[in-house]
């Protein structure tokens, strides 16, 4: 698990509608490798099932967070614990084939995490 403050950088997913925390990391801190990945995020708090995104070349690290509606995130803190890897980063031309791209990820990272839940139910219900 890691933990890094949330900063702004460009905002390019949430121009798609999907808004992320941008987050300020040290590369010899974070070695995980590029990537997306089904995480949960902690923030104020709360744990999020969160969509994380590694990117390199600039290294650049940021999460969508399931089911958050607040205020900006600017300056918070977040701890990431990383699930599990989904896809590997592509670049696009277009605006439409990256759209796709996203919602793809989004529902590999649903699907992990309604795995993980259905597992956690099941061993849960076992011991009662």
């Amino acid at each position: 698990m890691i933990s890094a403050k949330i900063i702004h950088w460009g905002a390019v997913a949430a121009g798609l509608g999907y808004p992320t925390a941008n987050l300020d990391v040290d590369e010899k801190d974070f070695s995980i490798e590029s990537g997306v990945y089904a995480a949960y995020a902690t923030l104020r708090g709360v744990r999020y099932e969160a969509v994380l995104v590694v990117q390199d070349q600039p290294r650049k690290v940021e999460l969508h967070l399931f089911d958050y509606s607040g205020d900006s995130l600017y300056g918070s803190m977040l701890s990431i614990e990383p699930m599990e890897r989904v896809s590997d980063i592509l670049v696009f031309t277009n605006r439409q084939d990256l759209v796709a791209k996203i919602n793809t990820d989004i529902s590999l990272v649903r699907e992990v995490f309604s795995k993980t839940n259905r597992s956690l139910w099941l061993r849960f219900s076992q011991d009662y």
